[in-house]
């Protein structure tokens, strides 16, 4: 099959009719504002915030963090916060992803949620 031919016959993006939420990474220095800019956009979109900071997943480290506060994340669902303490050895590759994530509803993410990544 020549280049002109397999072109043809790959799928239009544009033709496709499943939408899918958009996935959003908000990315900056610790205490930079990310957090709040992130709030914002998941209650704009009706997202979920999954942390993506090395340092958040530990409990008890809220100031050194700039960890959103409990008033901040009781305002959209907030994911992969608090997970283990400061003293126990942490990695992802260590654990399942269902593990994680504290369920919003009969999966990890309410379905049309918009996903905000943020750390």
């Amino acid at each position: 099959m020549d280049h002109d031919t397999q072109k043809s016959q790959d799928p239009d993006p544009s033709a496709q009719t499943e939408t899918r939420p958009p996935v959003v990474v908000v990315t900056g220095p610790t205490g930079s504002g990310k957090s709040s800019v992130a709030i914002e956009l998941a209650e704009r979109f009706n997202g979920e915030i999954v942390n993506a900071d090395s340092m958040q997943v530990f409990r008890y480290m809220d100031i050194g963090t700039a960890k959103p506060s409990v008033e901040e994340r009781s305002r959209v669902p907030h994911h992969l916060f608090d997970l283990v303490d400061p003293t126990e050895p942490f990695s992802t590759s260590l654990c399942k992803p269902d593990q994680f994530f504290q369920p919003s509803s009969a999966g990890c993410f309410h379905m049309n949620s918009s996903i905000m990544f943020s750390g």
